[in-house]
């Protein structure tokens, strides 16, 4: 359940709701991709990307506006995520999207320029899309399909935000007020843990399930994780157990 800590911002998302969200039946729904891994999209040089390549990274999927009230705040928390997580397997994919207040009205320089130089922002940034009505990106029409918001699927505002394990699964999405460092990209994201019986393997956690430092404290001590390789009952990891916040 999302917890509300700004009310001025909730307010002003409201209002933004209110004049710009239309009824779900005129969101057609197209053709959902099977798997995020299944869309191909361009970055913003124009070169083709298939998502497949981030196959076995964490995602955190954003649609961004040069010109919104969220936009100062927003690039400059997604730079320290993306800073304090990158070494881990994170990846952050930006989304210009003009949909929202027209305020990302830029070509792909103007805003590849604003973004980069003005924002210093490292991670992706992608070509302008749609994120609702017909002309949906795929990828768009993918995560509205796995998590829902509020008032219906369809996307309320600049910088609401998908979190993806590295498995594809689309864990949560965020409201737009909600601030990237307050969203837990925990190990359970990151670290998929299994455990091996007799040539099986099977999770030891749902993959919708954000766990805390605490749960994941516990977690690992029941399963004896030790530098990512158990010497109890065949425990692994398939990728670096460190503590994440």
């Amino acid at each position: 359940m999302y917890r509300i800590k700004s009310w001025p911002s909730f307010f002003v998302l409201a209002a933004a709701v209110f004049f710009y969200w239309k009824p779900p039946l005129q969101e057609m729904a197209g053709e959902v991709p099977n798997s995020i891994y299944d869309v191909h999209v361009k970055d913003i040089s124009g070169n083709d990307v298939s998502l497949s390549s981030y196959s076995g990274k964490v995602l955190l999927v954003v649609n961004v506006a040069s010109k919104c009230g969220l936009t100062h705040s927003n690039y400059k928390e997604l730079n320290v995520v993306y800073e304090k997580y990158k070494d881990e397997g994170l990846e952050i994919l930006a989304f210009p999207c003009n949909q929202f207040g027209s305020q990302e009205p830029g070509t792909n320089e103007e805003i590849k320029e604003t973004v980069c130089t003005r924002f210093k922002a490292e991670f992706p940034i992608f070509d302008k899309v749609e994120v609702n009505g017909k002309n949906a990106a795929p990828l768009y029409k993918f995560l509205k399909s796995k998590k829902g918001g509020f008032l219906g699927n369809r996307i309320k505002w600049n910088f609401t935000k998908f979190l993806v394990d590295k498995d594809g699964t689309v864990v949560e999405r965020y409201l737009p007020i909600t601030s990237p460092l307050k969203i837990e990209i925990c190990s359970i994201a990151l670290c998929k843990l299994v455990y091996r019986v007799d040539r099986h393997e099977a999770e030891t956690a749902p993959s919708q399930t954000i766990w805390s430092t605490q749960h994941l404290d516990l977690f690992l001590e029941e399963f004896d994780i030790c530098s990512g390789l158990s010497k109890h009952r065949g425990c692994i990891c398939l990728s670096s157990c460190k503590k994440i916040k």
